[in-house]
């Protein structure tokens, strides 16, 4: 079933039935009409707004399901859900009206949850959502168990990008779960390794968290496109290393990167020499010099200061010197 362009929908469905809906995601947000099927009291709720519980869900006791775009929930909003509901799908996760939606509670029985799976030898399984448990482990942090679940599953579920576009490895990236990325990277695939998500990278987080061995090892593996990936505030991967002081990470990825990437600065007007001198890194400054514009070179950040007034402030003589010369 196909719903679309509403704001939200009353449906009376078997149970059954409710993975079976497809939400459009070019929903019209600010449509106020609704569709109603069947002549039943509705037992599932849909909505597609982003502020607040709607009223409806209280005019409908017979509503069961709540499914809801609003990741807020996880926030605050629960405590606006009436008792009736006894399931609220939120950002494609499905959770269970328990002590009336103390969701920290519910949350805190994760690990019984994944470790039941194990028990009863679902370790190769998914959900509807394509994650299998390992996903669902590195996913809560849950690094000891994850470890153990490497050795035991199959390569083509270690591999599983769910639907999100996402894998466990990405996953235990943007964790920071070293260990377990590092016992990943030599299982996963090509594609996996490479994958984009619309948003980030494995080696965007690797770089981003400091993990360095992990960031190291991918750098061997990943495609040109991945190295030269900018995210939605205009920063490429270099800046990570860069701001956190990861000689040997930034000198590795520049060998990679190309020149129109190296030069890029983000809306800050800081560019990936800017943070070098910030941070006193003169071999990566040095490096970067090479490869950049004068333009970038001279760039000046919204503070209106550039690589070469950090680079005066931290005495780093050869820097000044290069960028004198050049200028």
């Amino acid at each position: 079933m196909k719903l679309k362009n509403c704001r939200y929908y009353k449906i009376n469905l078997p149970i059954e039935k409710i993975a079976d809906i497809d939400v459009d995601e070019n929903v019209r947000y600010d449509s106020i009409e609704s569709i109603e099927i069947g002549n039943e009291p509705p037992n599932v709720l849909i909505y597609l707004v982003n502020d607040k519980v709607p009223e409806y869900v209280n005019m409908y006791p017979s509503v069961k399901i709540l499914i809801t775009n609003n990741g807020g929930l996880e926030d605050g909003l629960w405590k606006e859900i009436p008792d009736h509901v006894e399931y609220v799908i939120s950002n494609g996760r499905i959770r269970k009206n328990k002590n009336k939606f103390d969701f920290i509670k519910f949350e805190d029985n994760k690990k019984e949850i994944i470790e039941e799976l194990i028990e009863k030898g679902r370790i190769n399984e998914c959900t509807t959502l394509g994650e299998t448990v390992l996903y669902l482990a590195c996913d809560y942090s849950l690094e000891e168990i994850a470890l153990k679940l490497i050795d035991r599953m199959s390569d083509e579920a270690v591999n599983k990008i769910a639907h999100n576009g996402r894998s466990a490895f990405y996953v235990a990236c943007c964790h920071r779960l070293s260990l377990v990325a590092l016992k990943l990277i030599d299982r996963m695939n090509d594609i996996v390794v490479n994958k984009c998500t619309c948003e980030d990278t494995a080696l965007y987080w690797a770089c981003s968290n400091n993990m360095t061995d992990v960031a190291i090892k991918l750098i061997e593996r990943t495609n040109d496109k991945i190295f030269n990936f900018i995210d939605y505030t205009e920063k490429t991967i270099l800046y990570w290393p860069c701001r956190n002081k990861n000689t040997d990470m930034a000198l590795k990825l520049i060998d990679r990167m190309n020149c129109k990437t190296i030069n890029h600065w983000d809306r800050c007007g800081v560019t990936a020499l800017y943070s070098a001198c910030e941070n006193n890194m003169t071999e990566v400054a040095l490096k970067l010099i090479d490869r950049m514009s004068k333009k970038a070179i001279n760039k000046k950040s919204t503070d209106n200061d550039t690589a070469l007034d950090h680079a005066i402030k931290n005495n780093m003589t050869e820097v000044i010197q290069k960028i004198n010369k050049l200028s």
